[in-house]
């Protein structure tokens, strides 16, 4: 179990990174990115596509450890069950929303145009569920527990 969640943190972390590329590559080579007028926005543009990479990167290298912690190994010798697996899937799509929302919220400040509100939002809660994962798939178990009375491992 833990190689299939280091297999699908690599897979996540390669798909960010493409999938970023692949928006930006495009922006990049038109001519009007580097006019005298653009340049000042170039900062933005570059913090706005290094941040994904950077993420994605780190995903890889630390993609062991992440399924070591999701998957711990109980005293009994069995691995954690459904609830690890949720824990883990939620804290990479808030990973994968909160990187979105970066870079959005940087391009929006780079191109001086004034800031959508609803990406800061979106940019916190995802911030609050990458770090709260584990209670809110506590707090699933439960609802599953109460609702048809088997619990979650």
């Amino acid at each position: 179990m833990r190689e299939l969640i280091e297999f699908v943190v690599k897979v996540f972390s390669v798909y960010l990174i493409f999938r970023t590329l692949g928006t930006y590559i495009p922006h990049a080579l038109t001519p009007e990115v580097f006019n005298a007028s653009n340049s000042l926005h170039f900062g933005y543009f570059a913090a706005s596509l290094s941040v994904p990479i950077v993420v994605g990167i780190v995903l890889w290298v630390k993609a062991p450890h992440i399924s070591e912690t999701a998957f711990p190994i109980k005293r009994s010798g069995t691995p954690a069950g459904e609830c690890a697996m949720m824990a883990t899937g939620l804290m990479l799509l808030g990973v994968d929303v909160a990187v979105r929302s970066v870079s959005v919220v940087l391009n929006q400040l780079g191109s001086g145009t004034p800031i959508n509100y609803g990406w800061v939002c979106i940019l916190f809660l995802s911030v609050a569920v990458v770090l709260g994962h584990k209670v809110i798939v506590e707090g699933l178990r439960k609802v599953c527990t109460e609702s048809n009375g088997t619990r979650l491992t």
